[in-house]
């Protein structure tokens, strides 16, 4: 296997030479945060069982109350083609988890369109870890902005916004 390519919180994955997958990870903690105020009364008291079976199986553990989640999202993730996707996501998964750990981030956040193609290969590579949340997006149009912004990209892939921008 290759070695993880990450400047920083750039990553890449390459192919003869050519980058096909690239991202970097977006650490905010230092001026926006997620702060868990308070647990639910049942997952109060699982929390310790959770957090021993995170341990165990290499997962994140879930922060005490008040603290701030230790999270960055993943940030313009881009593919040179859609062949690329499915086989430049796993490692380039990876890699962002390595540049992720060394940093002393437990959490990567990333956002995606159902529409998206590359959906199935993210859910898959990302694996029993990911929790989806689901949300609905408005469009706002300007008058004098000809087209609507989903179409600005022009050829069909979905509009995605930058998680770590909302």
């Amino acid at each position: 296997a290759p070695a993880p390519q990450s400047d920083g919180g750039f990553c890449v994955v390459r192919r003869a030479g050519r980058i096909v997958a690239a991202a970097a990870l977006w650490d905010q903690r230092q001026f926006q945060q997620i702060v868990l105020a308070r647990y639910g009364k049942m997952l109060r008291w699982l929390r310790p069982v959770i957090n021993a079976w995170a341990w165990a199986t290499g997962r994140p553990r879930l922060p005490r109350e008040g603290t701030a989640l230790s999270q960055a999202a993943v940030f313009g993730l881009t593919f040179a083609d859609a062949a690329d996707s499915a086989a430049a996501w796993p490692e380039l998964w990876q890699n962002l988890q390595a540049a992720a750990g060394a940093r002393g981030i437990d959490w990567l956040t990333l956002a995606a369109d159902t529409r998206d193609p590359r959906l199935p290969v993210l859910r898959r590579t990302a694996g029993a870890g990911v929790r989806e949340y689901h949300t609905r997006l408005y469009e706002v149009r300007w008058r004098d902005l000809p087209v609507p912004a989903h179409r600005l990209l022009g050829d069909g892939r979905p509009f995605r916004p930058e998680v770590a921008l909302l």
